[in-house]
């Protein structure tokens, strides 16, 4: 995050797009998808800051993941 200040005033208050978080909680993926399907499958995921967002099948407990501040998604696993 970063202050613009004016005169000793905040003036202008910038936020990450996008922050990273630990997936606390989740449930087992269906498995139900055909082998040729190209559908990515969802599931609700707890992140340690107690916000829940959908997150593909292949997340689990303890994988950290960027999810993006404004539209409260899930972008991408950290690598």
């Amino acid at each position: 995050m970063t202050v613009s200040f004016y005169d000793g005033k905040p003036v202008l208050v910038k936020v990450p797009e996008r922050i990273v978080y630990e997936v606390t909680e989740t449930i087992m993926a269906s498995g139900s998808g055909s082998s040729d399907s190209k559908q990515v499958a969802y599931k609700p995921a707890t992140l340690d800051c107690g916000a829940v967002v959908s997150v593909p099948e292949f997340i689990n407990v303890g994988d950290k993941i960027y999810v993006d501040i404004m539209e409260q998604k899930y972008i991408s696993r950290v690598r």
